[in-house]
């Protein structure tokens, strides 16, 4: 009998090993959806943006309705924008200092200042303007410039005096906390981990995505910082997203070395993952690879019509800013009843379904164990029947 115990009891133990990997099918994507929506589309280039054409565009139209009302501040606002859109940083900072003569101290400015300089290579000066801006008002932006802030300060202290590192971690990516995270984790001295902490790394995701959005949505640096808050979210179904920032980011840059680490990176955060066949079947990066570039294929060719939109507004005088607003009034991510299905699926996925195959294991202790009791039983009854009293034995095994 205390043999079989310790069987039983090695078996139990080996149970929580055999259920460790992520099981990956076709819903893992639409989940992830469901968590962070518009994150996907937003890896690929699938969100509402301006072509450059449109920022030519406004360039002109601006600087028209600038010489017609001088002291509108947005017309500034408009205009410095759309020069750092089509990299002309230092013009884009003269543009906004203008504002301070006519409405000193303000918020937008010094957020914009932060930002212009930031893109210019002027990291330590954008960081100053993005300080004050937060000083101001800390809560613009849905606190958004607080996380630029941090993120300047994370690439300031790993860029030390040589070139920046690309990834700026070292780290494995294959588990968390790592890079980006664990730095906000140390600065806002909270756990990585402990639920309770779950709403501090999605508002840092939602700081990242809105910076992606509104500014470079092709930065490797914003991507690996991305990827890094989506790996600290400690739930397997994240990795999906951020191998994809990780591939994201391998394709913006030119250094083939540099290339390979980041496709590496993304190599690593799909170590744990299954293809839902089976338990041994890990998910390839190529196969990640080969939907992933459909994504930014059709991420493309919507642009692309938004593009040819803005283009012939242009060519026929028109207010583009107008048929904008008229014709792209939503965005495109993830529509409503994809999001509930994924939301239901995930609910289901959470109860843990009694055939779920990663319950196997325990299936066979539990049969073993029924096993063993059973034929225990069977022993007693016979010893009762040959009269023979339970009590009396000594060892019924």
């Amino acid at each position: 009998m205390r043999r079989r115990v310790l069987c039983l009891s090695i078996l139990c133990c080996m149970v929580p090993i055999a259920v460790t990997a992520c099981l990956w099918d076709y819903d893992t994507l639409k989940m992830e959806r469901a968590q962070f929506p518009g994150i996907a589309e937003l890896i690929s280039g699938k969100f509402l943006r301006h072509s450059s054409e449109f920022y030519e565009w406004r360039i002109s139209d601006r600087r028209k309705k600038i010489l017609e009302n001088p002291e509108d501040v947005r017309l500034y606002d408009d205009l410095s924008v759309a020069y750092d859109k089509t990299g002309q940083h230092e013009q884009a900072i003269q543009t906004i200092l203008r504002v301070q003569a006519i409405q000193p101290d303000r918020y937008e400015t010094y957020a914009n200042l932060g930002t212009f300089h930031i893109h210019s290579g002027d990291l330590e000066t954008g960081k100053k303007f993005i300080d004050r801006a937060i000083e101001i008002n800390a809560d613009a932006h849905f606190g958004r410039e607080i996380y630029q802030q941090l993120l300047v300060e994370y690439v300031l202290e790993r860029r030390g005096d040589g070139p920046l590192p690309q990834p700026m971690s070292t780290q494995s990516a294959r588990f968390g906390p790592r890079g980006f995270a664990e730095f906000l984790a140390l600065r806002k001295n909270f756990e990585i981990g402990n639920p309770q902490n779950k709403d501090k790394i999605a508002a840092a995701v939602k700081g990242i995505s809105g910076m992606m959005r509104f500014g470079n949505h092709d930065s490797p640096v914003l991507l690996e910082a991305l990827a890094d808050l989506l790996m600290a979210q400690n739930d397997e179904l994240f990795r999906n997203l951020a191998a994809r920032a990780w591939l994201k980011a391998s394709y913006s840059v030119e250094d083939q070395a540099v290339r390979a680490r980041y496709r590496k990176a993304a190599d690593q955060v799909l170590s744990l993952q299954t293809d839902g066949s089976n338990r041994r079947n890990r998910v390839s990066l190529e196969s990640v690879e080969q939907q992933f570039r459909k994504e930014l294929a059709d991420a493309d060719a919507w642009f692309e019509r938004l593009r040819k939109d803005e283009q012939d507004w242009i060519a026929a005088g028109e207010d583009v800013d107008l048929r904008f607003s008229d014709r792209y009034y939503t965005d495109p991510v993830l529509p409503s009843e994809v999001k509930s299905q994924a939301q239901s699926r995930r609910k289901m996925t959470d109860r843990s379904p009694i055939w779920s195959v990663q319950f196997w294991p325990l299936y066979a202790v539990l049969i073993v164990i029924g096993f063993v009791i059973f034929r225990n039983r069977s022993a007693v009854l016979r010893r009762i029947r040959s009269g023979v009293s339970p009590d009396e034995r000594t060892d019924i095994d």
